[in-house]
């Protein structure tokens, strides 16, 4: 998903569903970055959907903490598959 400017709502899907979903990811943490009411409301929308679906409850989480959480897996991943010391 990604936000197409005017409120438009964009979705993809590349070939591989790691892949997507990190995309998906990104495009949460871009409506917050962004302050778009629209995108926000819907991914919150979203993800309690999820959460509905699969019973796994939901503990709630700030958007800036979820935001800071992802970059720094994104971060660690990065430094683990480089070896960086």
């Amino acid at each position: 998903f990604a936000d197409g400017g005017n409120q438009h709502l964009l979705s993809f899907f590349w070939n591989s569903p790691k892949v997507a979903a990190c995309g998906c990811v990104k495009a949460f943490a871009q409506a917050i970055r962004s302050e778009n009411r629209c995108a926000i409301q819907f991914y919150k929308e979203l993800l309690q959907a999820f959460c509905k679906v699969t019973g796994t409850g939901g503990v709630e989480i700030s958007p800036e903490d979820a935001l800071r959480m992802f970059e720094a897996k994104e971060t660690y991943d990065a430094v683990k598959k480089e070896k960086f010391n």
